[in-house]
């Protein structure tokens, strides 16, 4: 019997403009008191600055060496130079637009080194996919694991982008586990037990657990893949807590409510698992509507001033990092809802 050849470039489909999405984001916040600069609005593009850092090269390239990777993956028909090429204008393109609109936004400084780091961000980038993909079998034996462990089909990758969203949402340290606001206002010692923010966690556990059970192959233990993943989301609140926290607040995302927010939509998910996936994903939509309307609730909760305070972290981009993950922890169930209505639909 012929063996089908997965396709490796799917689920690029949906990551590629998902990325371009959050550099622009990261590139313009914050989207208030813009204004028509003075004189020729291009003028940065004659002018070197007096200081670069280390550390806004690296930013600049380690933010666009996925971009190019993922340019030169959606850029499959070309090979050789012109796929590096291609790849690496894309970039390019994306660098200088959000460097020309950089200058109608308060705060933002656009410059020549943020053009020729971003440039070499997605030439880094290009080169490795190219690299990977003319030298190696390593996407062609990814595609495979994820064939093997995930249903195929578009739908499934959605689903896919949408829990990668949330382990990103999860390398804020300031967010509890699981949970998409801060509950309380720092404090070494919280003065009560919060109940919302627990039923938030559970809600959002639960709506995690269901659309993993949504996408994972029928034979595969949806137990033991939760767990990983829940054991991925801890380690990488561990990890960032430890670069970005101060001392004080390191345990601050592991908070009591979170925990029994965790605890109980573990034990919730067991008994879920039995149902059919058409009532789970009533079920998981009743918890993100729910979760919606908990957050609308709570906006007011973990100002952005006291939040910051968390973070020991004397670089720039923490105000458009933490922006940044707090708008997806936000917009997470939202984005979830259409999927899962879609899913409904087609079963």
């Amino acid at each position: 019997m012929k063996s089908t050849k997965p396709d490796r470039y799917e689920l690029n489909t949906y990551i590629f403009p998902v990325y371009v999405l959050l550099i622009i984001y990261a590139s313009l916040s914050p989207f208030t008191g813009w204004r028509i600069p003075e004189g020729n609005m291009f003028h940065f593009l004659t002018v070197w600055p007096r200081y670069i850092t280390r550390f806004d090269v690296l930013i600049n390239i380690l933010a666009y060496l996925p971009l190019g990777f993922l340019a030169a993956l959606s850029l499959r028909r070309l090979h050789g130079g012109a796929l590096i090429l291609a790849a690496t204008g894309v970039g390019a393109v994306v660098s200088v637009g959000m460097e020309t609109l950089q200058v109608f936004v308060p705060g933002r400084i656009a410059s020549i080194p943020d053009l020729l780091t971003n440039a070499a961000g997605s030439l880094a980038g290009a080169v490795l996919a190219h690299s990977l993909g003319s030298s190696s079998h390593l996407i062609q034996k990814l595609v495979l694991w994820r064939n093997h462990w995930f249903l195929s089909g578009r739908i499934a990758d959605w689903g896919l982008v949408l829990l990668g969203l949330w382990l990103f949402i999860q390398a804020n340290p300031s967010l509890p586990l699981m949970s998409v606001w801060s509950g309380q206002i720092f404090s070494s010692s919280p003065a009560y037990f919060d109940m919302v923010l627990t039923v938030a966690t559970l809600l959002n556990t639960l709506a995690f657990g269901v659309l993993l059970s949504t996408i994972l192959q029928p034979a595969r233990p949806l137990l033991v893949v939760a767990l990983i993943s829940f054991s991925v989301c801890v380690v990488i609140k561990w990890l960032a807590a430890q670069a970005l926290l101060k001392p004080e607040a390191l345990s601050q995302w592991l908070s009591i409510e979170s925990l029994a927010g965790v605890g109980y939509a573990a034990i919730l998910l067991m008994l879920v698992l039995r149902l059919q996936l058409r009532t789970r994903i009533w079920l998981a939509t009743a918890c993100l509507i729910a979760g919606i309307i908990l957050t609308m609730l709570n906006m007011g909760s973990g100002l952005s001033a006291t939040v910051l305070r968390l973070f020991d972290w004397r670089h720039g981009h923490l105000l458009n990092f933490n922006g940044l993950t707090r708008l997806l922890a936000e917009l997470w169930a939202i984005l979830t809802l259409p999927y899962l209505l879609v899913l409904y639909r087609r079963n």
